[in-house]
């Protein structure tokens, strides 16, 4: 039987211990905290609700804020701001182990995913509350963690190339990390709607009245566009790593 990836049982032991990985997830469940908090309905809207039929935005709130905490945690984990407790970084991996270079990459987003989960875990009394003040559909609330997930996995993979290219410039870094965050969320409503999760997480939960049906189907296609676009930063990111292993092995063979 094949030995399992050193890089997942790495992160199933940093996640099981205290470290600053963990506490700026805190922060970030605060953050969601406060969104449930300024979109829980006062309680006369819930007569109104109760009324007309009309949910609030409270779950729509807090998995907006669920997803865009995500994304910016997995871009500074990505770019090694927030290593797990004895996690290696990744050119370790790539320039002082013999793996192959898809094992590591396997490894690594495997890794991503259990800690997004946990992340996820973290925030479901959260998305619990806001689901018994707003209503909707199990699916729905299913097709809203896709979302969140796959958008989360490609900024990690972004953030972890940014880490590869330019991580010694540790300021072009830290600027670049916040600007493909603002990209991907100020101006894809612009540029390419489908790929902006706060304009799909609000038809999500806010169909058209017309539809007759949660937008399923554009929830779907934002899930394949961030998996296609993970894709190709996943294939930039392993040639980038391969580049390193040469020119490391090149060094060594002098």
């Amino acid at each position: 039987m094949r030995r399992a990836n050193p890089l997942v049982l790495e992160v199933l032991r940093g996640i099981a211990r205290d470290g600053r990985a963990q506490n700026a997830w805190l922060g970030y469940l605060a953050l969601q905290g406060l969104a449930l908090f300024l979109w829980w309905p006062p309680e006369h809207d819930l007569y109104h609700v109760l009324a007309t039929g009309n949910p609030p935005d409270t779950l729509t709130a807090v998995v907006i804020a669920l997803g865009a905490t995500l994304a910016y945690y997995s871009l500074r984990a990505g770019a090694e701001e927030l290593p797990l407790p004895g996690q290696h970084p990744l050119a370790q991996w790539v320039l002082g182990t013999p793996l192959s270079l898809p094992r590591i990459l396997g490894g690594y987003l495997g890794g991503h995913l259990l800690q997004s989960l946990h992340a996820v875990a973290l925030s479901s009394p959260l998305l619990l509350a806001a689901f018994s003040v707003a209503g909707g559909s199990w699916a729905g609330i299913g097709w809203s963690l896709a979302t969140v997930l796959a958008q989360a996995a490609f900024y990690r993979l972004v953030g972890a190339l940014l880490h590869c290219t330019i991580g010694r410039r540790r300021t072009l870094t830290l600027v670049s990390l916040r600007v493909a965050l603002l990209l991907g969320y100020a101006v894809t409503p612009f540029l390419l709607p489908a790929a902006n999760h706060l304009m799909v997480a609000y038809r999500l939960f806010n169909p058209p009245a017309t539809a007759g049906a949660p937008a399923f189907p554009e929830a779907l296609g934002f899930v394949l566009l961030y998996v296609a676009l993970g894709a190709a930063a996943a294939l930039a990111l392993g040639a980038r790593l391969a580049h390193l292993r040469r020119v490391a092995r090149a060094g060594d063979a002098r």
